[in-house]
């Protein structure tokens, strides 16, 4: 075998090794994001609002979260644009400005449906989430309800 072929099979060794070791991170990353909670969806997705928000109040609208995040629903996504048209308040967190922080809770489960409370850890629920399944079988937040 000669030096060149010796060092093409090494490259393709490499290559075939990264390759196996990336379908295993994908898959890992796949059964996590599937075996998630509904209380854990909304809190994971709640977080990374709010700290967005912490930074600049408009941020994650501004940054499009709601459309990019893989834990809401299209339909969600649609529905925080037409209500941030019609309102400083931000239809997420819904106040003007965010909390210090949040908590959750899990209100009611169904085999494709559960509804999570949104909680001010400082202060009275303020939110409630309701989740669908998708075909993946991954909960998403399909609606904010911001409650007075």
């Amino acid at each position: 075998m000669s030096q060149k072929q010796k060092i093409w099979l090494s490259i393709f060794g490499v290559v075939a090794i990264l390759g196996v070791f990336a379908i295993i991170a994908t898959t890992t990353i796949i059964q996590n994001r599937s075996t998630l909670t509904p209380d854990g969806v909304v809190m994971l997705f709640y977080n990374e609002w709010s700290e967005q928000a912490g930074v600049q109040a408009d941020k994650p609208l501004a940054n499009k979260l709601h459309e990019r995040s893989t834990y809401v629903t299209p339909a969600l996504a649609q529905a925080v644009n037409n209500e941030y048209a019609k309102t400083a308040q931000d239809p997420i967190l819904c106040a003007a400005t965010p909390p210090e922080s949040i908590s959750v809770e899990l209100l009611s489960e169904k085999e494709n449906y559960a509804s999570v409370a949104v909680f001010d850890t400082d202060g009275p629920r303020f939110a409630r989430a309701v989740l669908t399944r998708d075909d993946k079988g991954w909960w998403r937040i399909d609606e904010v309800d911001c409650l007075s």
